[in-house]
């Protein structure tokens, strides 16, 4: 039996099962990571991964404690702040979904406790299949800290891209996944993102025998490794009708497409607010996080003049 052409995996993110949140220990998250492991196998999905359990944080609801597994053990990173770098941070753009820093930057950072090769090897030997792990990008941890040492945003994500970079460099993983949920707000970001992920694995062009951009998708069979079902996943000639509408009406064309992830450059955005309210309903309807699952408005706001315009299905 051959190897499918195109192989299927999921976001990366499990929910946390009730009874490992009631009585938390490491053989309970090492079985609810074998059960994670194991329905992906038994589904049939092609490249399987452990699910994130072990990042989960109660007392960081907004992002489930993702960005905080990441960057409270480098070292350069405090937790501890004060009243001030409080309200300074809450004073800043973008970060709206967030009421606290998950840290603030006042040295170089560096890897300190981190140790992502361990949470790699713990998983993938519950594996049978192709395994895959997930590593939040630079350019998110990057934003969402309150920085006191570098004091230039790109310089920061530098910083802690090569220390991501020496991490994945001992992974024992067939496939790194590196998620970059910010980006999308932030377009005009794009040149110093893509910089940083120089020292990672670099994504891979295709040529795909469609008539259109819009018409990749039901060449490819393509739909979104949604893993929760969150929405009702229309079929890939629904998705494809939906750019085919957007491609006629602002010149937006598929050009990066992910497992869970698209890109769409746009020649004609709406300009103002009010035209771009109805595109940005469309958008919420089309995805079922568009931006982190904002309001319509802030959405518009957005996507008004912008040259690109991106979704991610988690």
């Amino acid at each position: 039996m051959t190897a499918p052409r195109i192989r299927t995996t999921v976001v990366g993110s499990y929910p946390v099962p009730e009874w490992l949140l009631a009585a938390p220990s490491e053989q309970g998250l090492i079985d609810a990571t074998r059960v994670v492991i194991a329905t992906q196998e038994a589904a049939g999905v092609d490249v399987v991964c452990d699910g994130e359990l072990y990042r989960f944080d109660l007392n960081h609801p907004e992002t489930n404690g993702m960005i905080e597994y990441f960057v409270r053990p480098m070292q350069g990173v405090r937790y501890e702040m004060t009243f001030e770098e409080v309200i300074a941070y809450r004073a800043l753009p973008g970060m709206r979904f967030r009421t606290r820093p998950p840290g603030v930057v006042d040295g170089p950072v560096a890897s300190g406790s981190l140790d992502l090769p361990l949470a790699c090897q713990r998983a993938a030997a519950l594996a049978t299949k192709t395994f895959k792990f997930t590593v939040t990008g630079p350019h998110m941890l990057a934003k969402t800290l309150l920085d006191r040492y570098y004091g230039d945003t790109a310089e920061l994500a530098h910083a802690i891209a090569d220390v991501l970079a020496e991490q994945v460099r001992h992974l024992d993983a067939d496939v790194v996944q590196l998620d970059e949920a910010n980006l999308p707000g932030h377009p005009e970001e794009w040149e110093w993102a893509e910089e940083i992920t120089a020292p990672f694995p670099a994504s891979r062009i295709a040529l795909v025998p469609a008539g259109r951009p819009a018409d990749v998708l039901p060449v490819l069979g393509w739909i979104p490794g949604n893993w929760n079902c969150a929405f009702p996943a229309p079929s890939p000639v629904g998705f494809a009708a939906v750019l085919r509408s957007w491609e006629e009406r602002f010149g937006a064309r598929l050009f990066v497409l992910s497992h869970d992830q698209a890109w769409l450059l746009v020649e004609r955005p709406p300009r103002d607010l009010d035209a771009a309210l109805p595109v940005a309903a469309e958008h919420f309807v089309f995805c079922d996080e568009p931006a982190g699952r904002q309001p319509v408005r802030t959405t518009a706001t957005d996507i008004a003049g912008a040259p690109v315009w991106y979704f991610w299905w988690d």
